[in-house]
């Protein structure tokens, strides 16, 4: 994608922002290893995570990028034929 970090691909119906990411190391928990310190490890960082969320502040304030309840308003009627209405 020219080296750029996301690419905004026009289409008919607007516009879709494209970008990648590099997988991160390890493995996904299947059912086997699901246990007591699993979970406990996983709410400590997303406690860890959300603690850093709340302090961030970009860099960059002139680019700004709707949250997904902003972005994803009103995207399945666009997008699901209106016979798709349970999903909708």
């Amino acid at each position: 994608m020219g080296g750029n970090l996301f690419e905004t691909l026009e289409a008919a119906e607007g516009h879709f922002t494209a970008t990648a990411f590099e997988k991160a190391p390890g493995s996904h928990a299947d059912a086997g290893s699901w246990n007591p310190d699993l979970f406990e490890r996983m709410g400590a960082v997303t406690g860890e995570m959300h603690a850093l969320a709340t302090q961030y502040h970009p860099s960059q304030t002139d680019c700004y990028r709707p949250s997904w309840f902003e972005e994803s308003e009103g995207l399945a009627e666009r997008f699901l034929p209106a016979s798709e209405h349970l999903i909708i």
